[in-house]
């Protein structure tokens, strides 16, 4: 008895393709087939992911998707006993194969008022092609009648069998009578007919402790029987094969199959061959003409949108020349601030451990190293600091810091750096600021970016309608919506243009260069500069940015004698050598260059030893080197720690399939 009705039923499902297996991969064949629900899925996942990506490009806040909680979750707590299926497959007068289904589901509830009756979702369509799915009846063991709902949900016939004014407990048997035509396809790689059939399917949430499927064979059929006939078990794609044989009883010839303990989503699948051309098989629709035309023009549209806004943007302003020869350069610039320096040149990575050692070195805080590769830091004093760094000072140790706090940088908590990216992502306004970079605003570049956007609900729509009322969906009409998500992401990358570098920026970025090209210059040759005319006169004309003032500087530590930076440095006064190299360190831990640049200092550091940096047993030269680079890397991480329908499209008779891989099966569950 049917009983129709309005109620929608969700039911998941998860029939689909497996793996091709050895024949398809002896016949090196490849076939495409585009099963429906499987390009639902594609709709959804893709609406999904362009939401996402638009928001990011638009730098709009993306509202948050929610998950319907079904309002019984535990309808699917129970199991079932069985399924046992008689198949009766004859050719219609057409020569079409039509199969007669009789299923029987033995259901086990709890004996709690927990479930009304069973949910059994039927697939309505194979390959692409209409199965014209015609239910019969439905009855319990005893032949009585089962009230049951019908409702066509896509792909599916969903069946909600039993009422809903009465609780159903323990053992309960459904028995389903439906017929179903065109279940038999032709394989190009087995080159034969097959009814490659999924028996319960792959869409039950609940185990089976027995699986069991008769196919019954029209005799008119028998002769066309080529013999080959194989089993398969198991998850959507799993190719762990079971028995099937063959006998033969009045009705005709006989396949059985089956298999004990399949959990959830789990089916058995069988598939029957045919000598090829014994059944007529419709051609599958063709998509209509729009629904290939219309995504074409839109992707050209797109593709000429996005090219454009290829060229404006590499023609889009750049970065000051500067000064184009690099020469080496051995003083530090006037605007000393590493952050500001590792913005300039590139390397904002190495900018925050760079910006530390500088501290330490003017004698603002010390380098404490405890051993193992950890370290910590202890305040001194803020002299000399400007603003941007008596905030990472700051954020380091608070704004009133007493000498002698340590902060450590072994378990660096989020919040903590949280204020070292406040005072990195500051430095990019200072650098604005200071006039060593200035912002861009390319008007062309926005308005391509507007119109790529504009393209995106064109193509969703064309994406929708080429599956819901084309005949069949064209690739055209599949690939317009991820062209159309990419043409908006080249957009927003076209139309976003960094800061450019002023004269005043790029004049720093050469002589920060300069620096790098000094640090690894051979000693002899940075001796040779350090003593000659033309490196006081380069020290002279160090650039000079306008930046604000530093506070009074206190006695650095570990001082003993200045340095006139105008004049050439004394090569013979290590004093006078060991302070200059101090001083580039900062610059060596922001080239990457630090290890081999402290190691140079070591070796100065012979006969003494500094008052910035504190080892735990005392100061090693010989592990300097090492021990500096294993500083800035942690003080880097320091900085950054915030921081199935769609049935197979190969044959399986053969021994290639899959389970899950066939027509049928389709799936359900309680209710």
């Amino acid at each position: 008895m049917k009983r129709n009705g309005t109620k929608s039923v969700a039911v998941a499902l998860s029939v689909g393709p497996g793996p091709a297996g050895p024949v398809l991969a002896q016949k090196g064949l490849a076939r495409t087939v585009l099963a429906s629900t499987v390009l639902a899925s594609t709709v959804q996942a893709s609406t999904v992911l362009a939401g996402t990506l638009l928001a990011g490009a638009l730098l709009a806040t993306a509202a948050s998707v929610g998950l319907a909680t079904p309002a019984y979750a535990d309808v699917e707590d129970f199991t079932f006993a069985s399924y046992d299926a008689d198949y009766w497959l004859s050719r219609d007068d057409d020569g079409s194969a039509v199969m007669r289904t009789v299923e029987t589901l033995v259901a086990e509830f709890p004996e709690t008022d927990q479930n009304r009756g069973i949910v059994r979702a039927l697939p309505d369509e194979y390959n692409g092609l209409p199965l014209e799915t015609r239910v019969d009846s439905v009855v319990d063991q005893n032949g009585d009648d089962i009230p049951y709902e019908q409702d066509d949900e896509g792909d599916f016939v969903v069946l909600t069998l039993g009422g809903d004014d009465e609780y159903v407990h323990g053992e309960q048997t459904y028995v389903i009578d439906y017929t179903q035509h065109d279940v038999v396809r032709s394989f190009a790689d087995t080159g034969v007919d097959e009814l490659y059939w999924d028996t319960n399917g792959t869409g039950f949430a609940q185990p089976f402790g027995r699986v069991s499927a008769r196919f019954r064979i029209d005799p008119e059929l028998e002769t066309a029987l080529t013999g080959d006939a194989s089993c398969y078990v198991g998850a959507d794609g799993s190719t762990t094969q079971c028995e099937v044989t063959r006998g033969t009883d009045a009705s005709g010839p006989v396949f059985t199959a089956g298999a004990s303990d399949l959990g959830p989503g789990e089916t058995v699948t069988a598939a029957i061959a045919f000598t090829a051309g014994t059944f007529v098989i419709p051609d599958p629709p063709r998509p209509a003409v729009w629904a290939i035309a219309l995504p074409i023009v839109l992707m050209i549209l797109i593709g000429v949108l996005s090219l454009v806004a290829v060229v404006v943007r590499l023609r889009a302003p750049r970065d000051a020349a500067g000064r184009g020869t690099i020469i080496p350069e051995y003083s530090v610039p006037e605007q000393d601030n590493l952050l500001v320096a590792g913005n300039v040149v590139g390397r904002a990575e190495k900018a925050m451990a760079a910006a530390m050692v500088a501290l330490a070195v003017r004698g603002n805080l010390q380098i404490v190293d405890n051993g193992k590769d950890e370290y910590s830091l202890r305040y001194l004093n803020s002299a000399g600091t400007d603003e941007q760094e008596a905030d990472l000072l700051a954020a380091l140790f608070g704004r009133d810091a007493g000498r002698g706090k340590v902060r450590s940088l072994k378990k660096p908590s989020a919040k903590f750096a949280t204020k070292l990216q406040k005072v990195a992502t500051d430095t990019k306004a200072r650098v604005l600021k200071l006039g060593l970079r200035r912002t861009v605003r390319s008007a062309p570049g926005l308005a391509l970016l507007w119109a790529l956007v504009a393209m995106f609900p064109l193509a969703l729509v064309l994406f929708i309608l080429n599956l819901a009322v084309s005949p069949a969906p064209s690739i055209s009409g599949i690939v317009v919506l991820p062209v159309a998500i990419a043409g908006v992401i080249v957009g927003a990358g076209c139309a976003y243009i960094p800061a450019v570098l002023t004269t005043a920026g790029a004049t720093l970025r050469d002589y920060l260069l300069g620096v790098k090209m000094y640090l690894t210059l051979a000693e002899a040759d940075r001796f040779r500069m350090l003593q000659s005319p033309e490196g006081a006169l380069r020290v002279e004309s160090a650039p000079r940015v306008d930046s604000a003032p530093r506070v009074d500087s206190a006695p650095r530590v570990g001082s003993t004698v200045p340095v006139d930076s105008a004049l050439p440095v004394d090569t013979g006064d290590e004093n006078q050598v060991v302070k200059l190299y101090e001083k580039l360190l900062p610059y060596a831990v922001l080239w990457g260059i630090e290890r081999e640049w402290a190691s140079e200092l070591a070796v100065r550091y012979e006969n003494s030893s500094p008052d910035w940096y504190v080892g735990s047993s005392g100061f090693n030269p010989v592990l300097f080197g090492a021990s500096m680079h294993s500083f800035s890397t942690s003080a880097a991480t320091a900085a950054s720690y915030a921081a199935s329908t769609g049935a197979s499209s190969s044959g399986g008779s053969m021994g290639g399939g899959s389970a899950g891989g066939g027509g049928g099966g389709g799936g359900g569950g309680g209710h």
